[in-house]
């Protein structure tokens, strides 16, 4: 998955942690990632790196799931 698709792919992760979809889209452009090298997911994803942002999104969708009662 690449360009478009990746881009859509993670927003569509975003928005599910995100009630706004607007918050998702200012955090996809603007959040620097702590555990990425402080890089935005847009950045990364620019620099062929989208993959990894889709791991950390999957990853606190997982601990999410398991702290949910």
């Amino acid at each position: 998955m690449t360009g478009p698709a990746l881009e859509r792919r993670i927003l569509a992760l975003a928005e599910r942690l995100s009630a706004d979809p607007r918050e998702a889209r200012d955090w996809y452009r603007s959040v620097p990632i702590e555990r990425l090298e402080r890089a935005t997911a847009c950045e990364l994803v620019a620099s062929g790196q989208g993959a990894r942002v889709l791991d950390f999104l999957l990853d606190v969708l997982a601990q999410e799931a398991r702290a949910a009662p």
